[in-house]
Order: structure tokens, then sequence, then C-alpha cells
């Protein structure tokens, strides 16, 4: 997929999320503000596309066994992740979710459908890692959506 596929797909989910004119920059990225609380980065690195959000700063040595394991049992098979996947940030010092899309199937409606997915995976996780995470979190954890639409923001 070239470069004006993949701007046609995001002006095209620009449009069903009511930012007209979404693109990417020339570094081939552009960011959300997602209910005004978390930050959505978009990267496409041909020929894949990558969603990618912070959900916590990486904790503490007493902390971080237990929770690279219940992140690690929660991401298999994407079940408990909305089909993404955990990943670190050493040098931010962050956690983040992630989610890679292959480009030649992305359209505004894909990558919505994906959103709908996506982004309930970060409010679930981005909460449960701010109070700490328990061995059991990656077993019981159900994604549920808000019943109220997402709110995007440039």
């Amino acid at each position: 997929m070239t470069k004006d596929q993949i701007q046609s797909a995001l002006g095209a989910f620009g449009e069903l999320a009511g930012l007209p004119g979404l693109a990417l920059d020339d570094e081939n990225s552009c960011s959300l503000q997602v209910d005004d609380r978390y930050t959505l980065e978009i990267l496409w690195q041909p020929p894949r596309l990558h969603l990618m959000t912070t959900l916590a700063a990486i904790p503490g040595p007493e902390a971080l066994a237990n929770t690279y394991a219940v992140l690690m049992e929660a991401h298999l098979l994407g079940i408990a992740s909305g089909g993404a996947y955990f990943g670190a940030n050493q040098a931010l010092g962050e956690i983040l979710l992630v989610r890679t899309l292959e480009s030649d199937s992305i359209t505004g409606d894909s990558l919505r459908l994906t959103l709908d997915e996506y982004l309930p995976a970060v409010k679930f996780w981005t909460l449960k890692l701010a109070r700490g995470l328990r061995p059991e979190d990656a077993e019981t954890q159900r994604l549920e959506s808000d019943a109220r639409p997402m709110i995007f923001h440039p």
C-alpha cells in the first residue's frame, strides 16, 4: 500500500471520527487524544501500520516481575488485550499497548472497527496498571466497551 492509500484510509477514518483532514506527517506518524485521557500514536512503517498507546510507567523492581508476568499471560493469543500486544520502552520508562495492522487491507471502516476493539483494552489496562496488578487479572479480564462513543481530538 502506498503512502497516498494510507493517507486516504486515515482521511476516511477521520471523517467517521469527526476529524476531517486526519493525515500522517512527514515522519509517517500522527497522534490523537482519545477522551482527553489517552494519546493514540499512529505510525506507518511500510507495510505495517502501528497503533500505540502508553499505559503506564514501568514499575519499580519490587513489582516488575509480577507486572510483566500478568501482561504476558494477558496477551496470549490477544484474548485479553483486544488483539494487541504489550511492549516496554525502556528508554522512556513506559509500558505500551501496540496493535499492528498489515497496511494492504486498511480502510477507514476497518480502522474504526480495529479501534473499537483496541481502545477498550487501552482503558482497561491503564486502569489496572494504575491500581497495581494481581496475578488473577490476566484470567479475569473482560473487555467491555463503554456505551458512549469514543471522542477523538487531533
